[in-house]
């Protein structure tokens, strides 16, 4: 007679060492390991998500022929006891006969389960963390997009979470870019709350001999805490004159919705800004003397904000081009633009990343 067929195929299907459950939709993470026909993960998938369970005519058919051969099992160890004991008297009568308690019955095979990792489920939730998780370390080690797909991190996946099914390439832009929207409202509402905002920003030609301009923003909070954030490093098509590059500062002002807001842009060949009153030591932070002091001088505190925001030099436009250096390197010269403005973004302020 031919295997019989396990009721588990009439839900699923079956290709090579993987099932795939037919009741699931197929962009849920439905792939299950079936090596060898094994059947325990993709039964522990029906069970738990579709309340399906094996039929209960099999499981009495199973259970009756199963205690049939124990019936059988015993009748021959005891008819073959029997014999032995009969044979053995007749033969020598130096042997006493057994007693009852003395019979050692046989012993049946067991098959043992395998309850590995390969036929733990990984959830939903579960998987969604892992994505979460994979965006934030791409985003936090200026990892290429591709590294979700590389042999090197399957290869870890299989040892972590065996059942994972590794994001697509497409799904981890979707993501990244979602990221990118959450810190972009966190960055706009700091904004928002400030009266006065100072910008710094440089240009740059990468390796693939693109030009890109980096703008940042500084300012302080109410309490006179600085803040500074990378607004965009964007690509500029347009020739580096001064003309084209007030038009873009003006275009990301106005995207950010603080034109009105920005009172000196710093470039690396602007004037020095000279500080008049008041003289501080260099151990004082001025930041807490006007903090101190903002009560008894609304008004100049007022001032002070709108001043002491703004930085000496335009090195922070200079550091996000060493990031876009190191995102654009020599391996990696056919990014696109708005992916090197994604991953630069997301590195430099990856103090918000939640």
């Amino acid at each position: 007679m031919g295997k019989k067929r396990s009721w588990v195929w009439e839900y699923a299907k079956r290709k090579g060492d993987k099932a795939y459950c037919e009741l699931c939709d197929e962009d849920e993470n439905n792939e299950y390991s079936c090596v060898g026909g094994i059947t325990g993960s993709i039964i522990r998938h029906l069970k738990i998500m579709h309340k399906v369970y094996q039929p209960e005519t099999s499981t009495s058919k199973r259970l009756s022929s199963s205690n049939n051969l124990e019936e059988i099992d015993t009748l021959q160890d005891t008819d073959s006891l029997t014999n032995s004991q009969s044979s053995s008297s007749s033969s020598n009568n130096s042997f006493t006969q057994p007693s009852q308690h003395n019979i050692i019955p046989k012993k049946h095979r067991r098959f043992l389960t395998h309850d590995n990792d390969t036929d733990r489920k990984c959830s939903p939730e579960r998987t969604e963390t892992i994505h979460k998780a994979l965006v934030k370390l791409i985003s936090m080690n200026q990892l290429p997009l591709s590294f979700c797909s590389s042999p090197g991190f399957y290869q870890f996946m299989t040892v972590v979470e065996p059942n994972y099914k590794i994001i697509k390439e497409e799904a981890l832009k979707k993501r990244l870019h979602f990221f990118k929207s959450s810190i972009e409202e966190k960055i706009r509402s700091d904004l928002k709350a400030v009266q006065s905002v100072v910008c710094t920003s440089d240009c740059w030609s990468s390796l693939a001999q693109n030009s890109y301009i980096t703008i940042t923003a500084h300012a302080l909070n109410n309490d006179w805490s600085p803040m500074s954030f990378t607004l965009t490093t964007q690509e500029m098509e347009e020739r580096h004159t001064a003309l084209n590059i007030a038009g873009k500062l003006e275009n990301v002002f106005s995207n950010w919705e603080i034109k009105d807001k920005v009172t000196t842009v710093i470039t690396d060949n602007a004037k020095n800004v000279v500080n008049a009153e008041p003289q501080l030591k260099f151990d004082l932070n001025p930041f807490d003397w006007w903090k101190s002091r903002e009560n008894k001088f609304p008004r100049i505190g007022i001032l002070a904000k709108k001043y002491l925001s703004i930085p000496a030099t335009s090195v922070s436009s200079e550091r996000c081009f060493s990031t876009a250096g190191n995102v654009v390197n020599s391996k990696r010269t056919s990014l696109l633009t708005k992916n090197v403005n994604l991953l630069v973004f997301l590195y430099q302020n990856r103090n918000l990343i939640p």
